[in-house]
């Protein structure tokens, strides 16, 4: 439900908004005041997940750029929601629309058990797998928060030197600059029929599609 949705949204901004006061006011702060000892700070930011349903949250668009050896640098906040919730571990490969996802390792888990119930004899599963398995690669920032690409990724990619960070909820996403702005562009005037397909229940989305409120509905189905 969109009450729902947005009282999560509100949900993951608090969590932020505590994690970071109270390493400022606690002196937890997640990088060398406290030895990496995350003190207050944690069980706040443990206690919002809680209310998200246990789910990792990760949001926002971050402008950043390769260096020389194909490196990014994770923006803090990130960081500070991988050391609280232990994700060092990230498996990135070919993503969709020409972006780079990377999940870390509950939620590789997870997908990998999905695939798992289709049997390497269904075509279109195994082409999926050569696609997405195929291109697989774990990455671990380091102490600085860089995250290497390697080659065959930021070629799929077209990643150069300007590369946009989305946190995804449940996942991240590398994109290029040129590319995330083109998605942008060309997706904007759908940006609506895609919240109403995703939050209203079926009823409303038939009162919606009488109206005409939602674009070729009848032709999709």
């Amino acid at each position: 439900m969109l009450w729902l949705a947005v009282a999560r949204m509100i949900g993951a901004l608090l969590a932020s908004a505590c994690l970071q006061v109270c390493c400022k006011y606690f002196q937890c702060c997640l990088y060398g005041e406290c030895g990496g000892r995350f003190g207050v700070a944690k069980w706040i930011f443990v206690a919002f997940l809680w209310f998200q349903g246990g789910r990792a949250v990760y949001f926002g668009e971050y402008s950043t750029s390769l260096d020389e050896k194909g490196r990014i640098i994770m923006p803090r906040r990130f960081r500070e929601t991988m050391n609280v919730l232990g994700h060092a571990v990230w498996y990135m490969t070919r993503g969709f629309d020409r972006s780079i996802f990377l999940f870390h390792h509950e939620e590789w888990q997870k997908i990998r058990a999905q695939a798992a119930k289709y049997s390497s004899m269904n075509a279109k599963a195994l082409d999926f797998r050569r696609m997405f398995f195929g291109s697989v690669a774990e990455a671990k920032p380091d102490a600085q928060g860089r995250m290497h690409i390697p080659t065959h990724l930021r070629e799929f990619a077209g990643l150069e030197k300007e590369a946009v960070l989305l946190g995804v909820d449940d996942h991240l996403e590398i994109w290029s600059k040129e590319h995330w702005r083109a998605f942008q562009e060309q997706n904007e005037a759908a940006y609506k029929d895609m919240a109403t397909q995703l939050f209203m229940g079926q009823e409303e989305r038939v009162a919606a599609t009488a109206e005409g409120g939602i674009e070729n509905e009848n032709r999709a189905e």
